[in-house]
């Protein structure tokens, strides 16, 4: 084992098991096998160590979103926690760590493989790591004190079927953590974060995805639709549970509103989409987000009257929240 792979284990709380299969996937062990400085290594790694160091932070990211909801609200009892789309396995470490029995679901198998080898060196007992869809009926796994889904459930073709599962998984005094980003956010209006398209995400669903292929050129999409808080609220209710968030965003507030929207005006005045996708869905877009100008512009009047500021903020300016829906005893 190289001194890289030893140090950057040890920076990322990882196991060298899951550093070296990362490095390897790059191409990279015989780099870290001659460099002996963290520094000097990811110099020479150059665009690649966003990937590395994104994939060998996923014990970190987990700990750090576990901790906001918590910071919410807890389970009543430390028994059985499961990730919904595990991806490299960072949320189960997280469990584990915390006394929970681990289980993690992820639709990759490559990924799923990944999150194995980072569980390596603990406890195989305590945990598993499932290949499949959990929301198709193909898997099932009982219920849970705790179950996380973090940036996922926008991209699930039926996310209320979706939430009502995963509600009905949760033992008596169990949370469910969801980690959503804010598709109406203004910020993420100018360039969603997952596609990179203006005005994208505050479209809806059938028409997000024919713009966005017709902008990029691609037959690939990948989400869903964007869900507000009064859906997640609405799901809670319905479900039974309780309903707390936390809004994330970069200290942005309502004060500033026409600062943020004078921006985006003159980025929807001047972005090419009306030249690069065909003038029907054009059209349908330009609809839309004028539709989303008036709505702004009308929630920020209110928020500088001071009424309904704070929900100005979580609908309009929050990139994400942090959700967390709890099951009484």
């Amino acid at each position: 084992m190289s001194l890289i792979v030893e140090n950057l284990a040890a920076q990322f709380g990882a196991s060298a098991a899951f550093v070296e299969t990362i490095l390897g996937k790059r191409n990279l062990i015989e780099l870290a096998a001659e460099t002996h400085d963290i520094d000097a290594f990811m110099q020479r790694t150059g665009d690649q160590w966003k990937y590395i160091s994104y994939a060998l932070g996923t014990n970190q990211r987990a700990k750090l979103s576990l901790d906001r909801m918590y910071a919410i609200d807890t389970p009543n009892q430390v028994g059985r926690a499961l990730d919904i789309g595990c991806g490299y396995g960072g949320f189960m470490r997280v469990f584990l760590d915390r006394g929970f029995h681990a289980y993690g679901v992820e639709i990759d198998s490559d990924l799923a493989a990944l999150a194995r080898l980072n569980l390596s060196g603990t406890d195989p007992e305590r945990s598993e790591v499932y290949v499949g869809d959990i929301f198709s009926g193909e898997l099932s796994l009982g219920t849970f004190d705790l179950i996380t889904i973090n940036d996922v459930i926008e991209h699930l073709p039926n996310p209320i079927g979706a939430f009502n599962t995963l509600a009905s998984m949760l033992n008596p005094g169990g949370m469910l953590g969801i980690y959503a980003p804010n598709g109406k956010s203004i910020f993420y209006a100018a360039s969603d974060p997952h596609n990179r398209v203006f005005g994208s995400s505050i479209l809806s669903g059938p028409l997000a995805k024919s713009y966005v292929q017709a902008m990029l050129k691609s037959t690939g999409y990948g989400l869903g639709e964007y869900f507000g808080l009064c859906e997640f609220r609405d799901l809670c209710a319905r479900n039974g549970l309780s309903f707390r968030h936390k809004p994330h965003d970069g200290g942005e507030r309502a004060e500033n509103a026409m600062d943020y929207l004078a921006k985006f005006t003159a980025s929807f005045q001047n972005s090419e989409f009306r030249t690069k996708v065909p003038s029907l869905i054009a059209r349908a877009v330009e609809i839309e987000i004028w539709q989303y100008l008036s709505e702004y512009t009308t929630a920020a009047a209110k928020a500088a009257r001071g009424t309904a500021y704070c929900d100005f903020n979580d609908t309009y300016l929050s990139r994400a929240w942090t959700i967390v829906c709890k099951k009484e005893n």
